[in-house]
């Protein structure tokens, strides 16, 4: 009789987080704050285009916010032109859009599809801003998409390790959630 108990007790606690993990799934998150300071170990992060275009990216800031399912980063832009003296380090922000996906197999969260939502340069000439905004754009999507914002250690690796379980990634609450569930 009392093994049959356990029995029961076992299978209602299977059932229950069954329907539990089904429901809803279980989040785990991951704040701005862990992200900046993982990012903070990529940069400086520099790139030359065409042997004459020096673009370097410093101090990222990643922003997380609760109406936008996609991350905001912020970061120091220095712009050089080799062959032009009056082109050289300039310096300004740019601004960044981005999703972000999740690789199960490494464990870490990447920058997907980025846009550029605000390149501000000082000294740089107008008619020059629409082709440096598409260079700034090559700089992110060659380096910034390759680049994990942020690698899951410690026991949220554990839970991440069943990658069947995962059902979304999304960006809610100021933070990263992972949603793991059946």
């Amino acid at each position: 009789m009392k093994n049959f108990v356990l029995l029961i007790v076992a299978a209602l606690g299977l059932a229950g987080g069954y329907l539990y993990f089904q429901k809803d799934g279980v989040a785990i998150s991951i704040p701005a704050s862990a992200i900046n300071a993982a990012m903070a170990k990529s940069f400086p992060m520099s790139q030359t285009f065409f042997q004459v275009i020096d673009l370097t990216y410093s101090n990222p800031k990643v922003t997380l916010q609760n109406t936008s399912d996609r991350v905001q980063l912020a970061m120091d832009a220095k712009l050089s032109f080799k062959l032009i003296p009056g082109l050289k380090n300039l310096t300004g922000t740019t601004i960044i859009d981005s999703a972000v996906r999740y690789d199960p197999t490494k464990r870490q969260f990447f920058l997907s599809d980025p846009t550029i939502q605000k390149l501000d340069i000082a000294g740089l000439p107008k008619d020059q801003v629409d082709k440096i905004t598409k260079i700034a754009l090559e700089l992110t999507k060659s380096r910034l998409e390759k680049e994990p914002i942020y690698t899951v250690e410690g026991p949220e690796a554990a839970m991440l390790a069943a990658n069947a379980l995962i059902k979304d990634v999304r960006v809610k609450g100021g933070a990263v959630q992972v949603v793991l569930g059946l």
